[in-house]
């Protein structure tokens, strides 16, 4: 049975921003969104929070498939799989997407396992994203969305005009 937990990526999701842009290659897998971080400092004695507001990068190692869309949140919350979670980041143990995986990768290639893979899931307020990799890379920048954006994409390029190349 699927178990949805919280991951501790050191960001989640600002509830009220520009929607995720994702990004991707045969090589490469990013999500760019808005994100929160909550930084911890001193104040009198005392440690408390803020949030710090910024864009995530987050880089998808070794990603073996992707869902990007439906559901929103209020979609999400009506079904009880998602119902307790809201603008989260979190893993799915026991997944049954990488199961499904692993079955059709089975038909030509008998013995295939995918037990170093993860399979996270991304909540954000108009969609939902899904990843199957083997591991998740955080960036956190106060550049704009704008240019992340740009810069990725300029490298994906580069990658494949260099692929072309050799």
């Amino acid at each position: 049975m699927e178990l949805i937990q919280e991951f501790k990526l050191g960001v989640i999701p600002q509830d009220d921003s520009v929607g995720p842009v994702l990004l991707q290659s045969d090589q490469n897998t990013f999500l760019v969104f808005s994100a929160q971080k909550e930084t911890e400092f001193e104040n009198n004695g005392e440690s408390s929070c803020q949030r710090k507001l910024g864009t995530a990068t987050v880089k998808f190692n070794n990603c073996l498939a992707t869902k990007f869309g439906h559901p929103n949140d209020e979609a999400a919350l009506g079904m009880p799989k998602y119902s307790q979670l809201e603008y989260d980041v979190c893993e799915v143990k026991n997944s049954d997407w990488i199961k499904e995986h692993e079955e059709i990768n089975n038909f030509s290639f008998p013995g295939t396992s995918y037990s170093e893979f993860r399979h996270f899931v991304f909540f954000f307020h108009d969609s939902t994203f899904e990843s199957i990799s083997k591991d998740v890379r955080l960036d956190f920048s106060d550049k704009p969305i704008k240019a992340t954006v740009a810069l990725l994409s300029e490298k994906i390029l580069e990658e494949g005009a260099d692929k072309l190349t050799t």
